[in-house]
């Protein structure tokens, strides 16, 4: 006998594979997906889904307490049958995948087997993957600074795309995966730091009067020595068993929730232009140095967010340009806070009066680049403001 039990409105409103139900009513919310089941159908594979892989589908389909079964073949041939002890597979239907199946059970296949934005997820967390494969050995040489620069833009990347798809990864994968990128974010910032400061300081003693690039060259010695010190910590922890077991959790295949999140990549990512749009409205005329680093850090999730998406169309297009123009403009504004940072601390260092000198002439043009940038920020923010209104 079925017994009926009323649902409340609230409740009911919920839908059948919201978290918010779960916590309400978990009872009730795995009756409501046996019932969706029921009514859609579930379709059946190997764990290896060795029937996807050869173009076979195997639908089973619940009518009350019946059961009927949908063989499709890859040229369009269709079986049909009813019955069956249970939930087994029919026996005329087990004979035909006998081979395919490799006498394997055939279970519910998972729910993001087919699903787009999953897909396009581990799509995006292989590349950034290859791509610390990729700048790996020249990270570790540490010869040519864009290798170290590309492996962090991995890593960024796949921070933002965690933050995006949370609640879509296995709680346990996901925390290894955090820990691993915490861990070489941590090792890798700090060296990037001073290739990017090296970089601006080498042009701009280049610059300087004959009697002053003396005291320029011992200042860069000075700062390629503790840049040798940080590159040994980065080799360190480039062979941490962290790092490998990171290498390792990024492998295919991604691991993901065993129930679906019913939210799309799309909304994530107008989620994150929401807080963006907040986040700047918070910070007033005149923000700290460190509130526009972690504005920085909210534009590239944005951008990230909106590329992972794959809102490449007429309107995400000058979303993306205008968030990687105000990225730059903060950027630089960072590069320039760092580099003054780094100059003063060498000032009040027990080094030549030479270097001295020519470390605060440094750090004053640093400050002074870091006001322009500011006063680019407002033009470069309202061009970001008005594509997120187009998009939305």
């Amino acid at each position: 006998m079925t017994m009926l039990r009323l649902v409340p409105r609230a409740v009911a409103e919920l839908g059948p594979m919201s978290p918010e139900l779960a916590l309400v009513c978990p009872e009730l919310a795995e009756a409501a997906r046996a019932a969706e089941e029921d009514h859609r159908g579930v379709f059946l594979d190997t764990p290896e889904l060795l029937l996807e892989e050869h173009g076979i589908t195997l639908e089973r389909r619940r009518d009350g307490d019946s059961l009927s079964w949908t063989l499709t073949l890859p040229r369009g041939e269709v079986v049909e049958s009813a019955g069956g002890e249970g939930d087994e597979t029919p026996a005329e239907i087990a004979e035909l995948l006998r081979a395919v199946g490799g006498g394997r059970d055939l279970l519910p296949r998972p729910w993001h087997v087919g699903d787009a934005d999953i897909a396009r997820l581990q799509e995006q967390v292989w590349a950034q993957r290859h791509e610390l494969l990729r700048h790996d050995p020249g990270s570790r040489l540490g010869e040519d600074p864009e290798n170290l620069h590309q492996l962090r833009v991995a890593g960024r990347r796949l921070r933002a795309f965690l933050r995006v798809g949370r609640r879509l990864f296995d709680p346990a994968w996901e925390a290894d995966v955090r820990a691993g990128l915490r861990q070489l974010a941590g090792a890798s910032g700090p060296v990037r730091d001073f290739d990017v400061l090296l970089e601006r300081l080498r042009a701009e003693v280049g610059d300087l009067d004959p009697v002053e690039r003396e005291g320029g060259k011992a200042l860069l010695a000075e700062l390629e020595s503790e840049r040798r010190d940080l590159q040994r910590e980065l080799v360190r922890v480039l062979g941490d068993p962290a790092y490998l077991l990171l290498l390792e959790r990024l492998a295919p295949p991604m691991h993901v929730v065993e129930q679906p999140v019913r939210i799309s990549l799309r909304k994530r990512a107008a989620r994150e232009l929401s807080r963006l749009v907040n986040e700047v409205e918070r910070l007033g005329d005149s923000p700290a140095d460190e509130a526009l680093h972690a504005l920085r850090i909210r534009v590239k999730r944005v951008r990230y967010a909106t590329e992972l998406a794959g809102r490449r169309s007429r309107r995400a297009g000058p979303v993306i340009d205008a968030a990687k123009l105000l990225q730059d403009v903060l950027g630089d504004h960072q590069d320039a806070a760092v580099a003054e940072e780094h100059l003063r601390r060498l000032v009040e260092r027990d080094v030549s009066a030479s270097a001295a000198f020519v470390a605060g002439r440094l750090a004053e043009r640093q400050r002074l680049n870091r006001n322009e940038l500011r006063r680019e920020l407002p033009a470069a923010w309202r061009r970001l403001r008005r594509a997120t209104r187009k998009l939305r």
